[in-house]
C-alpha cells in the first residue's frame, strides 16, 4: 500500500487538474489561474531538469501547471510506492534522493537505481497500472506529484504534442538508465565498476550544478553493493584502496575526488549521465 498521505491526496487531486485541462483545451484557460502550482515550479531548484519546467518555458505553462498537482516530502526511509502498489502517478524529484529496488525470489534486495533533483520516478507502471519496484527515500526528499489521470487528459485533450514529446524522452532517459546499468554490472573488476560508479555519480552532480569532486554518498556501502553487485565488504575495501592510491578521500559518507583521470582509466570508459 502507498502511504495514507499520498493515498488520501491523489483522489482529489486529479479533478482540479481535470478542469484545468479542460479550460485548456476549450481555449478558455485565461480565465483559470494557477497560483499554488506555478509558484513552486518557479521556486524549484531543479526546474532546470525538470520536464515539466521545460514545457513551462517554451510556452506551455497553462498546461505543465494543470497536471503538477502537488509537492509530497518523504522523511528518510519513507516509501514513495511499492512493488504491486497501484500506479497512481509520477513523481518528480525536487531535492533529497530515492533508491529503486525489488525483492528477488530468495527476499534480498536488488537495488536498480538511484535519483536525484530532476529525476522522474513511477515510469515503470505506465501502462500496466501497477508497480514493479520499490522507491524508497534515502534522505528526506521532495518530489512534485503528477497524477497519471491528468497525464493521460493532457495527452488526449491538448493539441500540442509536448506531453507527447516530453514522455517519450523520459522513456528513452530510463533506458538508457538500463542500458548503463547493465555494462556497470557486467563488467568483471570490482574496481572497475566502483570507479565507473563514482564518475557517474560525480557526473550527475555536476550537471546538477553541484562540485563534481566533493559530494555525500546517500546511499549505504550494503546499496551501492547490490546495484553493483558486490559484497559490502567489497565496496568497502575497493574504497579503502582508492584512498591509500591517493584517487579519493571518504570520512563516512563523505567522498572528495582528487584524480578523476585515473578512476576513468579504471573505469575503463568515460560515463556520463
Amino acid at each position: 500500500m502507498t502511504t495514507p498521505t499520498l493515498t488520501m491526496n491523489a483522489e482529489s487531486a486529479p479533478t482540479d487538474a481535470t478542469r484545468a485541462l479542460s479550460a485548456v483545451s476549450r481555449g478558455t484557460a485565461e480565465v483559470m489561474e494557477f497560483p499554488d502550482l506555478t509558484k513552486p515550479c518557479c521556486d524549484c531548484l531543479s526546474r532546470e531538469r525538470c520536464p515539466v519546467c521545460h514545457l513551462m518555458t517554451a510556452g506551455s505553462g497553462r498546461q505543465a501547471a494543470a497536471v503538477v498537482s502537488r509537492s509530497h516530502t518523504l522523511a528518510h526511509g519513507e516509501h514513495l510506492f511499492r512493488e504491486s502498489d497501484k500506479a497512481e502517478a509520477l513523481y518528480v524529484v525536487k531535492s533529497g534522493s530515492a533508491k529503486v529496488y525489488f525483492t528477488s525470489k530468495d527476499g534480498s534486495e536488488q537495488v536498480v537505481a538511484f535519483y536525484m533533483p530532476g529525476d522522474v520516478l513511477g515510469l515503470d507502471a505506465l501502462g500496466v497500472e501497477k508497480h514493479s519496484s520499490s522507491a524508497l527515500a534515502l534522505e528526506s526528499t521532495s518530489v512534485c506529484v503528477i497524477p497519471i489521470t491528468a497525464l493521460e487528459e493532457a495527452c488526449t485533450m491538448i493539441s500540442s504534442s509536448g506531453w507527447h514529446h516530453c514522455l517519450y524522452k523520459l522513456l528513452s532517459r530510463e533506458l538508457i538508465r538500463d542500458h548503463r546499468t547493465m555494462e556497470l554490472i557486467t563488467k568483471k573488476d570490482a574496481e572497475a565498476k566502483m570507479a565507473s560508479f563514482l564518475i557517474n555519480l560525480s557526473g550527475r552532480f555536476k550537471e546538477r550544478g553541484y562540485s563534481a569532486s566533493r559530494f555525500n554518498l546517500s546511499m549505504k556501502r550494503s546499496e551501492i553493493g547490490s546495484h553493483l553487485g558486490l559484497a559490502v565488504e567489497t565496496v568497502s575495501r575497493i574504497l579503502t584502496r582508492f584512498q591509500e592510491d591517493g584517487l579519493l578521500r571518504v570520512e563516512r559518507r563523505r567522498v572528495q575526488i582528487y584524480d578523476h583521470s585515473a578512476l576513468q582509466a579504471l573505469a575503463g570508459c568515460r560515463l556520463s549521465h
